[in-house]
């Protein structure tokens, strides 16, 4: 017994198709980042939110009790933290998470080629293209088949996996 193809609507060979084209242009884009160099990658401003600090324990404080302390990244923050169960009481210290300095933002122009640059656009314009497709697809579905998709929060994954 030879089985039939099951019918696709126009709707869902058009999502496949562009599903397709999109995975081509990903496939482009994903090689051409690991044919870049590091001078062309765009770093990542590396900013630490929380800082480890070694807190000391006034003699006259036990477990249990608040203390205030000055942050020594932030100039005038003072920081005020209850003294954990784990703190050390025979060298009357804890570690506490602080926030971390300040780091001004440098602003450094992307080094992409401008291949690059139009791939990831292409790869996008297809992305697009196939959510699309796709919700087109999903409305045509009888209502108790239909996904709960939403063309603009599946948009926002395009560069998830990259």
């Amino acid at each position: 017994v030879v089985k039939q193809p099951k019918k696709v609507s126009p709707e869902k060979e058009r999502a496949n198709q562009l599903r397709k084209l999109m995975k081509r242009k990903y496939s482009a884009c994903v090689k051409m980042i690991k044919d870049l160099s590091t001078d062309q990658l765009p770093l990542k401003q590396r900013n630490k939110k929380t800082v480890k600090l070694s807190v000391s324990i006034p003699a006259d404080k036990n477990i249990g009790d608040e203390i205030t302390f000055a942050n020594p990244n932030i100039p005038g923050q003072k920081l005020k933290v209850q003294i954990p169960a784990k703190a050390d009481m025979e060298k009357r210290t804890f570690v506490a998470s602080v926030p971390g300095p300040k780091v001004p933002f440098t602003k450094k122009e992307n080094n992409l080629p401008k291949e690059f640059k139009e791939a990831l656009c292409d790869y996008s314009t297809a992305f697009d293209d196939w959510c699309a497709a796709e919700e087109t697809h999903n409305a045509s579905l009888p209502e108790n088949k239909r996904k709960d998709y939403k063309i603009k929060n599946e948009k926002m994954k395009k560069f998830d996996e990259m």
